[in-house]
């Protein structure tokens, strides 16, 4: 996986393929997606509230351009209208973190979000309030098409951020933390009609 330029989410392509939502005749572009967000640190935290938000960024090595082309490829040239999310998962990665545990940072509850970097609106994707161990850690998903569809044009041009709010308790003086964020993600053309 090469990494993009500093400060960036790195996006590492895991699965992409189309498939066909039962009733529905339009082709859909779907894929897993694994945002990497490094260099959380103590200098995150305000408050008792943890959070880090990185920029997804462009170019054409960029895996997130790739998955919206592939995108605009099944639906016949045309941007996909909208976005949904099936699944979030949040994991640690031991190899570049100074903590073995999200319980060593993490005290409550924990929301993903995406942003929107042109108008400054964040969505919250998936929130959970029990967040230990290593992970992976299942999300409860709240990314449908509704949620995002104010993100659309952004997520098209690959102008968001993606990022995390958790509440922190006593948390050492310093830390250093990286984790992975894998999304399932779905780009729907304009007239495929399911969820």
């Amino acid at each position: 996986m090469r990494a993009l330029a500093a400060g960036c989410v790195v996006f590492a392509l895991l699965t992409l393929g189309c498939e066909v939502a039962p009733g529905v005749s339009e082709d859909l572009q779907s894929g897993t997606l694994l945002a990497k967000i490094d260099g959380i640190a103590e200098f995150d935290l305000t408050g008792g509230v943890l959070q880090k938000m990185r920029k997804v960024g462009t170019g054409a090595d960029n895996r997130w351009t790739r998955f919206v082309e592939g995108a605009r490829a099944a639906c016949g040239g045309e941007d996909p209208t909208s976005f949904a999310l099936r699944s979030v998962q949040l994991e640690l990665d031991t190899s570049e973190s100074s903590i073995g545990s999200f319980q060593e940072v993490f005290s409550g509850p924990v929301a993903l979000q995406l942003r929107d970097e042109s108008s400054g609106l964040t969505v919250v994707i998936g929130s959970r309030f029990d967040v230990t161990g290593q992970g992976p850690v299942s999300f409860n998903v709240v990314g449908g098409r509704a949620a995002l569809e104010p993100l659309a044009a952004s997520m098209i041009a690959g102008d968001f951020s993606v990022g995390l709010i958790a509440e922190a308790g006593d948390v050492a003086t310093s830390f250093d933390m990286t984790v992975l964020i894998p999304l399932d993600v779905r780009a729907f053309c304009e007239d495929s009609a399911a969820e």
